[in-house]
């Protein structure tokens, strides 16, 4: 998933920023995904987009613009390693 590739590129100490749809704050489906930055990252800042129409074409879900500190000494998940970015149906 995009997520961890972002982590994993990321050096210790950096910063990372996705724009996401809003869901991923707090979706059940997305769960694991934000396990997974809180193990790896610390949050900056979310920016709530409120208008929606000519920002992306064809877009009409809400969106967020997320930050995130990547921690010192956090690992994100490599592959193999058995744990799962998705979460169960």
């Amino acid at each position: 998933m995009f997520l961890n590739q972002a982590l994993c590129e990321t050096v210790p100490d950096g910063v990372i920023c996705f724009v996401t749809p809003t869901s991923l704050i707090s979706g059940a489906y997305t769960r694991n995904a934000r396990a997974l930055l809180r193990t790896a990252a610390h949050p900056l800042k979310a920016s709530f987009i409120e208008e929606r129409n000519g920002v992306f074409e064809g877009v009409t879900q809400s969106f967020v613009l997320l930050s995130f500190h990547r921690s010192a000494g956090s690992k994100p998940l490599s592959e193999g390693s058995g744990v799962s970015m998705h979460t169960p149906r």
